[in-house]
C-alpha cells in the first residue's frame, strides 16, 4: 500500500515539475523575444524542428549517463527545448503584428488542437506524437513565410 502511495506520489512530482519546466521555458522565450529583435524566424524554426528529430531519434533512456541528475536534465532540455524554440516564434509573431487577436486566436485554436493531439499520444505513443507536432509546426512555419510575403507584397503595392 505505500509503495503504491509513494509511486503516485512520485508520478505527481514529475508531472509538476514537468509543467513548471514547461513554464520556465516559455516565460524564458519571451524574455528573450522583449530585448532582442528575432529576424531569421527560419532558423528558429529549423532548431525547432531538429530537436523534434533529435527527441525522436533518441527516446528516454536510449542515452545513458552515470549521473541520474546529469540524465534528466539531459531528457528535461531534450523534451522542453522545443517550447523555448516555440515561444521565440510565437513572441516573435506577436511583437511584429498588426494584429494581435488574430495571431492570439491562432496560438488559441493551436492550444486546443494540440490538447486533442497530446491525448492521441497516449494512443498512438510519443513518438507519434512528436511525429505530429513536428508536421504541425511545419506546416505554421510554412504559413508564417507565406503571411510575411503577403505583408511585404502589400506593403510594396
Amino acid at each position: 500500500m505505500l509503495r503504491r502511495h509513494a509511486r503516485f506520489f512520485e508520478s505527481l512530482m514529475l508531472a509538476v515539475c514537468g509543467g513548471l519546466l514547461g513554464l520556465v521555458m516559455a516565460l524564458t522565450a519571451n524574455a528573450v523575444v522583449a530585448r532582442v529583435e528575432i529576424r531569421r524566424a527560419w532558423l528558429v524554426g529549423a532548431a525547432l524542428l531538429g530537436l523534434l528529430g533529435l527527441a525522436f531519434l533518441l527516446p528516454i533512456g536510449r542515452v545513458a549517463f552515470d549521473s541520474l541528475a546529469l540524465e534528466s536534465a539531459f531528457y528535461a532540455g531534450l523534451v522542453f527545448s522545443p517550447i523555448f524554440c516555440g515561444g521565440l516564434l510565437f513572441g516573435s509573431s506577436i511583437k511584429r503584428s498588426p494584429d494581435v487577436t488574430v495571431d492570439y486566436g491562432a496560438n488559441l485554436l493551436g492550444a486546443m488542437v494540440g490538447g486533442v493531439v497530446e491525448y492521441l499520444a497516449l494512443l498512438l505513443g510519443y513518438q507519434a506524437l512528436l511525429v505530429i507536432v513536428a508536421a504541425c509546426y511545419a506546416g505554421a512555419l510554412v504559413f508564417r513565410s507565406r503571411k510575411g510575403v503577403a505583408r511585404v507584397t502589400a506593403a510594396g503595392s
